[in-house]
């Protein structure tokens, strides 16, 4: 299950990208953010996390997502 749906992508101010891109990038912005983040959430559950620190986890995914975007 990904970390980030396309709606919450555009919640963030993400919306630059169409959705068909977005589910093209989604699974190696997630990879790159469990590198730095050791996997944390492959071994806990996201929905379960305390908001603040889930939210600022899924705008770090956002932001790789937009950079892959920019960086074509």
């Amino acid at each position: 299950m990904p970390y980030l749906t396309y709606e919450e992508y555009q919640e963030f101010g993400f919306n630059e990208i169409e959705e068909q891109e977005f589910n093209r990038l989604i699974k190696k912005a997630s990879d790159v953010v469990d590198s730095v983040t050791r996997s944390f959430y492959k071994f806990n559950d996201i929905e379960q996390d305390v908001p603040f620190r889930r939210e600022q986890f899924k705008k770090a995914v956002a932001a790789q997502i937009q950079y892959f975007h920019d960086m074509g």
